[in-house]
């Protein structure tokens, strides 16, 4: 029987959600970095001004970054999942 104060514990994390999160981070920061970076570089070395080369980073850069996210947090919970079988 468990007291007061005694605390709940949390689920391991899970191999398969862990791996789908790796996935998606690299397809998205994969794809959406190519495009970002592509439109960067024509637009820093064709375009008149400043404004053609940061557009692609004020657009595509919010989708790198989350696609990064999703990266390392499935990273995380990996070496996480790795850690609890270690322990038992």
């Amino acid at each position: 029987m468990e007291g007061p104060n005694s605390r709940p514990r949390a689920e391991p994390p899970s191999l398969g959600f862990a791996i789908v999160l790796i996935v998606l981070g690299l397809v998205v920061v994969l794809s959406t970095g190519l495009c970002t970076g592509t439109f960067f570089f024509y637009g820093a070395v064709t375009g008149p001004d400043w404004r053609a080369a940061a557009m692609p980073l004020v657009i595509g850069g919010p989708f790198v970054i989350g696609g990064g996210m999703l990266l390392w947090y499935g990273v995380k919970h990996l070496r996480a999942y790795f850690r609890k079988s270690d322990e038992g």
